[in-house]
């Protein structure tokens, strides 16, 4: 099995945020990741995993929120 890495710049492509917003998630040990040399690298499947715990952290935390954006997005839609 061939696990793929990302670095910072396909980090931010994928997440669609800033490189001092991945470089900060990576600092304090948010986002996990292997050091290689002096570089940073996200297993893409450990990122996918990141993102679905984020995802049921938000909708347990605030469910009415999360609801209202289905909504939103469903009304858009059609």
């Amino acid at each position: 099995m061939e696990v793929r890495l990302l670095d910072i710049p396909e980090l931010c492509l994928r997440l669609r945020v800033s490189r001092s917003t991945v470089e900060g998630l990576l600092r304090r040990g948010v986002l996990p990741s292997l050091r290689i040399g002096r570089s940073r690298r996200v297993r893409l499947d450990q990122l996918v995993n990141w993102i679905q715990e984020q995802q049921a952290a938000e909708e347990q935390s605030n469910p009415a929120a999360v609801e209202a954006e289905v909504r939103d997005a469903d009304s858009a839609t059609a």
